[in-house]
């Protein structure tokens, strides 16, 4: 196709087309970059992190019509992967916004965000959020059993950390979940910390009346017997 501009109409003008094409089709194309193919199939491969490389392949050429090297296909997911992780770190700089929203919603309800700075003069970095929702913890002194399940698990991504929790369980014998907390790993003082605020919320005072459950054993007996004198410890 060949045009040419008109300088009075200040727009191009279509002159010639030779619409028969004997030409072979390729399947090489170097527009078809890395980056277009992962802000292209971004949201695919973060459904589907373990999406096999031979598939991806198999698409491109089903779908674009185009070849795609293994490798390249490779370097298209840590593309479309590091674009989340890069907008997970930016998300918890607006942990004090989201802990305002829900205190904005119910003042009653019980937010603590807890930061640290590797050298003095630095910003502020992330370490432990803690929330326990007001109409939970009602919900869990009326109706249901003075039992506290507590129990933790691991984050699994680029930031990493560990989410602990407090559960308790109602008259159907289904779990109530009352309060959780976001902390850097599972320690002694991680533990600690989260205990003294569950006590502080739920006036536990010093654990009579109550039976605390959990598997975790080493790190959490010593939180246990620092923080609450009525204990009876009953380990399997």
């Amino acid at each position: 196709m060949w045009f040419s501009y008109l300088k009075e109409n200040k727009c191009w003008q279509l002159k010639t087309v030779n619409d028969e094409h004997n030409c072979i089709y390729q399947y090489r194309n170097k527009l078809v970059t890395v980056k277009y193919l992962a802000d292209l199939y971004g949201p695919r491969i973060r459904r589907n992190p373990s999406w096999k490389l031979k598939e991806m392949q198999e698409e491109f050429r089903t779908t674009l019509k185009v070849e795609v090297g293994e490798a390249k296909c490779c370097r298209v997911r840590q593309r479309a992967l590091s674009q989340v992780e890069e907008e997970m770190k930016k998300h918890y700089a607006w942990v004090r916004n989201f802990g305002g929203e829900i205190l904005r919603r119910n003042k009653d309800n019980t937010v603590k965000i807890c930061t640290t700075r590797v050298n003095e003069g630095d910003a502020p970095h992330f370490q432990r959020f803690y929330v326990c929702y007001d109409k939970l913890k009602k919900g869990w002194k009326a109706g249901c059993r003075p039992i506290i399940g507590l129990d933790g698990c691991f984050l699994k991504s680029v930031c990493g950390g560990q989410l602990l929790s407090a559960v308790g369980s109602d008259g159907n014998d289904s779990m109530f979940p009352f309060a959780m907390v976001v902390v850097e790993s599972e320690s002694y003082d991680s533990w600690s910390w989260f205990l003294l605020l569950l006590i502080e919320d739920l006036d536990l005072g010093d654990g009579t009346g109550y039976t605390l459950i959990s598997d975790q054993q080493k790190v959490l007996i010593s939180c246990l017997t620092t923080n609450f004198s009525a204990l009876f410890l009953c380990s399997m």
